[in-house]
């Protein structure tokens, strides 16, 4: 696990110096048909105009934008909204929403929670940054995980292939459903960029937060972090990495250039969330 994130991290600092410029790809639509449940617990049917899916950061130098990815994508103080095609638009502060679905999207419905933020700071304390964000719920349960995905792209890569450039990073936010607050293991900042080391102790920091009321899964992450430390997991993670990038580069050479980028995101994303969903299954299976 700590040479899989530090591989990201360190993938990322090579890059970001020679980004070009700040730019954001988004898959974009004029109005999206939504549900919106309010603080107040009122809930209307609207038209949401560019509710934005932003899947690719492209930054200008080293630390540009690191800390403004989460209000790039989910941090806006207003949405704008209409009641029908024909209305008049008006503004709906984000501040009194409580839970938003997308429907018209060509695909599921996406749900999409306000949450309040704590992120694990090196001295592993759980730190509260007035962080409330409008995120997408990727797995529902007693403990939900929510999942921003950042896809690092150097456009300067020239002749490579596409996906020579492309490395990504999934935003994780962990939170019980009756606790008031998510938590974040791996928060990229400036800062965090140079805590390499102290990965693994957020990871299962992040998870024993909104866990702790199960002494069992407890014990359970005690153990996994013995595991993570150990050589032989180091090991393993290096080779898993390795068998992972051969089968991403030889699946995406057959695939057209112009769907290289959404493949390599999903296949990243999917990989960097598999430990997340492992601790998740253990937790439903010990703890329900």
């Amino acid at each position: 696990m700590k040479i899989k994130w530090l591989l990201y991290i360190i993938t990322f600092c090579f890059t970001a110096n020679s980004f070009a410029q700040i730019d954001i790809f988004f898959i974009k639509k004029d109005f999206y048909l939504a549900e919106i449940t309010f603080t107040n617990n009122e809930t209307k049917r609207l038209l949401l105009k560019d509710f934005l899916e932003a899947s690719t950061f492209e930054f200008s130098g080293f630390g540009v934008g690191l800390r403004n990815l989460e209000a790039n994508r989910a941090g806006r103080s207003n949405l704008i909204a209409k009641e029908s095609i024909d209305a008049k638009p008006y503004k709906i502060p984000t501040s009194t929403i409580k839970t938003l679905t997308l429907f018209d999207i060509d695909s599921e419905p996406v749900i999409f929670d306000m949450i309040k933020v704590k992120t694990i700071t090196n001295n592993l304390d759980p730190v509260y940054k007035n962080r409330d964000i409008l995120v997408p719920l990727v797995r529902d349960g007693t403990i939900k995980m929510y999942v921003l995905t950042v896809l690092f792209h150097d456009p300067n890569s020239g002749k490579k292939p596409l996906y020579t450039g492309m490395s990504v990073t999934p935003l994780v936010y962990l939170k019980h459903e009756d606790q008031e607050y998510a938590y974040m293991p791996q928060d990229i900042t400036v800062g965090s960029l140079f805590s390499f080391w102290s990965l693994d102790d957020k990871f299962i920091k992040a998870f024993s937060l909104p866990t702790k009321d199960c002494d069992v899964f407890q014990t359970y992450l005690k153990e996994q972090f013995v595991i993570l430390q150990s050589s032989e997991n180091r090991k393993k993670t290096r080779q898993d990495l390795k068998e992972h990038n051969k089968f991403k580069k030889a699946e995406a050479k057959k695939l057209d250039k112009s769907k290289r980028k959404l493949f390599v995101w999903d296949l990243d994303t999917k990989y960097a969330l598999k430990r997340y969903r492992e601790f998740l299954d253990e937790y439903e299976k010990q703890c329900q």
